[in-house]
């Protein structure tokens, strides 16, 4: 293209060229009567000129070519085959030949001095530009090398293959290493490569440019420790930043926040048994007993006695009932006695049942005839979950149908469904209207047993919650004691 592009402008150049001198020779012969045919100099030296000045040298060079050619053809007589006789033409075209070609000269020269002042000046510019992006690197690097010593993480500089290249003093302390010897060993010293996360967090990285996650690290005394990585890869993808910083102090206090939850959580269950153990022994032996008494006075009543009396017994009777029937809702609320003796898929359907009859929302439990028991601890917590997933459709899901389901494999998977109006998931954080709170409560029952507690909703579409726990998580939430008694 390039090559096209120079052809293309000397091409116009030497047409430029031509046209000049035709353009002088009409001019001569149209007002020779008035200069005479011993002045062709008059309309050939200015187009030779203006050809150079405009054209550049070749074309003045080759204007003043044509011009000595037309000039020559009219002083030379015929027959004399381009050969001056006079000696005053002669000198004449002498001299116009050297003016010519000495326009040529000053008009290149001219040119070469301009490009000369423009890379001049360019340079200068460059070198001024130079001057300034060298300042602001230097600045740039005194800010890096601020932050980089003064943060309060570990700060590293590595390359993809996990060499150090720097470490900044937070680094050398946390891992109880000198900068050179984290050079030296490099990320496979300091991270714990058998933690099964490094891989995902690397891969993670080349996909993203970047990771944030939790690794196992090691200190130069050989203890490990749980930290929070951050990494991104810089602009140049030779390099990257990894800033660590130790977060035992957090992971300590996390296991101190999970040990209160879990004992308040015993409590609380501990509690509710209690209460409807109270309720079953004691209350509910007295209501038995007045009515019992009830009736027996209604078989004693006296034939002379008031006509109301036998209907206020009766409606004492029918009061009493009530009282009954809400005391055993009550205990069912509490603790029902069927997960203590039945099992979860009872104590759901019983439940379920009652659910049903109370708000008019149709409950399918959906369990294998081999559904096993499970321990107690694992009972009560997916117990509570249903029952507080349950309250939360009753009360904001407008839904006619919610559907629990059970599933053993490998681990425990409890499905609850609803068929509602969905809602658009936020924030698990409760908000200040009180909403949120009871699915925080199902998450960290979930997380305490060690599981996985999922939300699928949208707007119109209902609502599913789902909680899974593996086996491990079965065995660990036993081992925790989770509503056992303490």
């Amino acid at each position: 293209m390039g090559v096209l592009k120079n052809t293309l402008n000397r091409f116009w150049k030497a047409l430029s060229a031509v046209c000049a001198v035709a353009l002088a020779a009409m001019l001569q012969a149209q007002l020779q009567d008035v200069v005479g045919e011993r002045f062709p100099l008059l309309f050939f030296f200015p187009a030779v000129t203006l050809t150079a000045l405009y054209g550049g040298a070749t074309a003045g060079l080759l204007a003043t070519f044509l011009s000595t050619l037309l000039i020559s053809y009219q002083l030379v007589p015929r027959g004399h085959f381009f050969m001056v006789q006079q000696a005053s033409d002669r000198v004449g075209l002498l001299v116009f030949i050297i003016s010519g070609t000495a326009i040529c000269l000053i008009v290149k020269t001219l040119h070469n001095l301009r490009i000369r002042a423009a890379e001049a000046e360019l340079q200068a510019r460059v070198a001024e530009v130079r001057r300034a992006d060298a300042a602001k690197l230097l600045e740039s690097e005194a800010r890096y090398r601020i932050l980089f010593e003064n943060n309060m993480d570990a700060v590293f500089l590595t390359v993809p293959d996990g060499t150090v290249i720097a470490a900044n003093p937070v680094a050398c302390a946390m891992f109880g290493r000198t900068e050179e010897e984290l050079c030296r060993i490099g990320r496979a010293g300091v991270v714990d490569q058998g933690d099964p996360s490094l891989q995902e967090a690397l891969a993670q990285r080349v996909r993203e440019g970047r990771l944030q996650c939790e690794l196992t690290c090691v200190r130069g005394d050989g203890t490990t420790f749980e930290a929070e990585v951050s990494s991104v890869i810089l602009h140049d993808e030779n390099h990257s930043f990894v800033i660590i910083r130790d977060i035992t102090p957090r992971k300590l206090a996390e296991q101190t926040q999970k040990r209160y939850a879990q004992r308040l959580i015993v409590q609380e269950e501990d509690l509710r048994k209690s209460i409807a153990m109270d309720l079953h022994d004691h209350v509910g032996q007295l209501l038995v007993a007045l009515g019992f008494n009830l009736r027996h006075l209604g078989l004693r009543v006296p034939e002379g006695a008031a006509a109301d009396v036998p209907q206020i017994l009766e409606d004492s009777r029918l009061l009493l009932k009530d009282v009954n029937t809400s005391i055993r809702d009550l205990m069912a609320e509490l603790r029902p006695h069927q997960l203590d003796t039945l099992g979860l898929v009872e104590a759901i359907r019983s439940y379920g049942m009652r659910y049903q009859k109370r708000t008019g929302i149709k409950v399918e439990v959906l369990a294998g005839e081999d559904f096993p028991r499970l321990g107690s601890t694992l009972e009560t917590a997916l117990f509570r979950i249903t029952q507080e997933a349950l309250n939360n459709t009753s009360k904001y899901s407008g839904a006619s149908k919610v559907t629990v389901v059970l599933h053993d494999a490998g681990g425990v998977s409890l499905t609850i469904t609803d068929d509602g109006k969905g809602f658009e998931p936020q924030s698990d954080l409760p908000q200040p209207t009180g909403s949120g709170w009871g699915l925080t409560i199902m998450r960290e029952r979930t997380e305490l047993l060690g599981g996985r507690f999922s939300l699928e909703t949208a707007p119109g579409r209902g609502t599913t919650i789902r909680v899974t726990v593996r086996d491990e998580g079965m065995r660990q939430g036993e081992r925790q004691g989770l509503g056992s008694k303490g």
